[in-house]
């Protein structure tokens, strides 16, 4: 059955296959999928899965299965590619599949490495982004507990008591709503101020570099926003010619200073 990727961006409720249909019209390669998973990943996705439909709270046991799982996942990263350190003469690629023709990628080609292990779990919903102009991470966010998966360096942190009161409404956000939310301060002593945008509105926002402003938005998101970045900034559409007109209202302003 095909996707009406119009009807799915106007729903404000896209999954992977209609980000997959809107990258496939803007002549983009689909979001990286594993080729296999590990019996061990698959067992823990489906203790995850378990857990994040039951009703009710979940318990440290279910907490510490969250935290195996996410461990699981970023253990799987250096079987496709390595990470670029300072010194590295190789640049890297911000898509996974290039990342691993390569053999080095960033913070971006983890995340979505992240998240094609979690979406082939079934999992996707559950994932969100913490995105900025120098780092991405995943969040993992399910009942009223938050884990971030820092593919980069690869380590797990539960991070719920970290949150204040907006961040945390704005994973609910991403991962109930679909929505995307830009936490900015003026200082690092001043509280975040939010303003929540759908995903196909994210051309709305203006981001700065600096550590005062993060977007957070849904996990698969995350990686389109940053195709049509790229897409935006490029000066030369011979090899995308569709990907600027197409993924342009997923594209925000930065502000690189």
């Amino acid at each position: 059955m095909s996707l009406d990727t119009t009807r799915a961006v106007a729903s404000n409720r896209l999954d992977t296959l209609d980000y997959n249909a809107l990258l496939k019209e803007a002549e983009v390669t689909p979001l990286w999928n594993p080729p296999e998973l590990s019996t061990e990943i698959i067992e823990l996705g489906q203790e995850v899965g378990r857990l994040a439909a039951q009703s009710g709270g979940i318990t440290l046991a279910d907490i510490e299965i969250l935290r195996d799982l996410g461990e699981a996942v970023v253990s799987e990263i250096p079987n496709y590619f390595r990470m670029f350190r300072k010194g590295d003469t190789d640049q890297p690629s911000f898509r996974a599949h290039n990342a691993r023709r390569k053999g080095i990628g960033n913070c971006r080609a983890a995340h979505e490495v992240c998240y094609g292990i979690l979406d082939k779990l079934a999992l996707r919903k559950n994932v969100v982004a913490i995105w900025s102009i120098k780092h991405v991470d995943t969040g993992f966010a399910t009942h009223d507990e938050t884990l971030l998966i820092d593919g980069f360096a690869q380590e797990v942190h539960q991070n719920k008591e970290y949150l204040d009161a907006k961040e945390h409404e704005a994973w609910l956000n991403a991962v109930h709503n679909q929505k995307a939310t830009l936490l900015s301060r003026q200082s690092a002593y001043m509280p975040d101020t939010a303003k929540v945008v759908d995903i196909d509105h994210l051309h709305e926002l203006t981001i700065s570099s600096g550590d005062l402003h993060k977007l957070v938005l849904p996990g698969a998101a995350a990686t389109v926003m940053d195709c049509a970045i790229t897409a935006g900034m490029s000066d030369d559409s011979s090899d995308h010619p569709k990907a600027k007109p197409v993924l342009w209202p997923y594209a925000p302003t930065l502000k690189l200073h």
